[in-house]
C-alpha cells in the first residue's frame, strides 16, 4: 500500500489532522521504533511507560519512511498528524491486514483469574471442525494446535499493529472463530476497539494491577469494558456468584458498540439431568443450595423452581428429572453433554 491509501482510511475515521503530499510506497507497519524494517511506517503511539514520539528520530534513522504522531514531533520524513494516535494504529494495521477480524468470531475473556485456563477451554469446545483458534498468555494457536507468530505470549493481549497481524495468520490458516484473552491493560488502552465480540466472558475480579488502575473500581471498570464491544445480539457469560459483575449491563464507560442490547447469560449444560437456569444466568438460589428461603415457592424441591429466590416473579416448573438446587454440584459431567448460550 501507498501511504495516501492509509491517509484515506484516517480521513474517512475522522482522525486526520494534516498530511504531507508525499505517497511512498510502504512496507510495513509497526508502533516499535527497535522493529522498524526500510520502508517502514512507524506509528508514535503513547504508552504507559514511553511515549512512542520520543523515538521517531530512531525510527527513520532506521528507515521509516513516513511517521503517524498525534504532535509534538519534529521529523524530516513525511509527517501524519491525527488525533488519537493509537487509534490510528488500530484502524491502519486492520486495513493493511486487510480486515482479518471480519472473517473470524471472537469470544472475549476477561477477568482477574482464569482467563487462560477458560481461552482454552472454549476454543476446545468450539473445535469440532478444526477451525477454531485461541490469542493469549500460552501465545496465540490455529485449529490444529500449532503456533501462529505473535507477541502474544509475551504480552496476554498483543498491542494494535501485532494484534492484527495475528489474526490474519488465524485467519490464513482456516480459524473461523477464536477465544482471545482480553487483559484490563488491553481494554483500558482501547487496543481492542477496532474489534467486535460475539460473546463476552467474566471470571472473575480480584485484587490486582493496582500499580497501574490506582483503585479496585477503576480496575473493575476496565475490565467491564468488554461488555461494550460486544455484539448487540452476543452473549456475555458472567460470574454469578462474583459481585463485582453486577455492573455488568449498566456500565457505559468509553465507546459503545453494541452492549446495550447484549444479553446477559450463563453457558448452560444441555443435560436432562442437570438443573435449569434463568435470566442471567443465575441459578434460581443464589449459592446453588437446596432452597428454604421463606415464601421462595421451591423449597429446594425437586420439581419447582422460582424467580421469588431472588426477589420477584412466579414459580415455574422444573424439568421432567431435574435435580434440587446443588445437589449436581461435585458430579462428574456427562459424556453426552453440551454447552449452548442461555436462551
Amino acid at each position: 500500500m501507498n501511504l495516501q491509501q492509509l491517509i484515506d482510511v484516517l480521513r474517512r475515521h475522522g482522525l486526520l489532522v494534516s498530511a504531507p503530499d508525499a505517497d511512498p510506497v510502504i512496507g510495513g507497519l509497526t508502533v516499535d521504533s527497535r522493529r522498524v524494517m526500510p520502508g517502514g511506517l512507524f506509528i508514535a503511539v503513547p504508552g504507559a511507560v514511553a511515549d512512542g514520539a520520543h523515538f521517531v528520530s530512531a525510527a527513520v534513522s532506521a528507515g521509516a519512511v513516513a511517521v503517524v504522531a498525534q504532535d509534538g514531533v519534529t521529523t524530516h520524513a513525511p509527517l501524519v498528524l491525527v488525533r488519537d494516535a493509537r487509534r490510528a494504529a488500530e484502524l491502519l494495521a486492520a486495513a493493511w491486514y486487510h480486515e482479518p477480524a471480519t472473517a473470524i468470531k471472537l469470544i472475549g475473556i476477561t477477568g482477574t483469574n482464569g482467563k487462560t485456563t477458560t481461552t482454552a477451554l472454549v476454543r476446545h469446545l468450539l473445535d469440532t471442525n478444526g477451525d477454531a483458534g485461541s490469542i493469549g498468555t500460552l501465545g496465540a494457536f490455529d485449529g490444529a494446535g500449532k503456533a501462529v507468530p505473535s507477541t502474544a505470549g509475551s504480552l496476554t493481549t498483543p498491542g494494535p499493529v501485532d494484534l492484527q497481524a495475528t489474526l490474519r495468520g488465524l485467519v490464513d490458516r482456516g480459524v473461523k472463530c477464536a477465544a482471545m484473552e482480553t487483559s484490563s491493560h488491553a481494554l483500558h488502552q482501547h487496543r481492542l476497539d477496532a474489534l467486535s465480540f460475539v460473546a463476552g466472558v467474566f471470571t472473575n475480579l480480584t485484587r490486582d494491577h493496582l500499580d497501574y488502575h490506582q483503585t479496585m473500581e477503576q480496575y473493575r471498570d476496565a475490565k467491564l469494558m468488554l461488555a461494550t464491544l460486544v455484539k448487540g445480539d452476543g452473549v456475555l457469560a458472567v460470574n454469578a456468584e462474583d459481585a463485582a459483575h453486577d455492573h455488568v449491563g449498566h456500565h457505559e464507560p468509553g465507546r459503545r458498540t453494541g452492549q446495550r442490547n447484549a444479553r446477559a447469560g450463563w453457558w448452560q449444560p444441555v443435560h436432562p439431568g442437570w438443573p435449569v437456569r434463568e435470566g442471567r444466568g443465575e441459578p434460581a438460589c443464589p449459592r446453588r443450595l437446596q432452597c428454604g428461603q421463606r415464601g421462595c415457592g421451591c423449597d429446594g424441591g425437586p420439581r419447582t423452581w422460582s424467580s421469588a429466590c431472588r426477589g420477584g416473579g412466579t414459580t415455574q416448573q422444573r424439568p421432567t428429572g431435574a435435580r434440587p438446587h446443588g445437589t449436581d454440584r461435585g458430579r462428574p459431567v456427562p459424556r453426552d453433554a453440551r454447552l449452548r448460550p442461555h436462551p
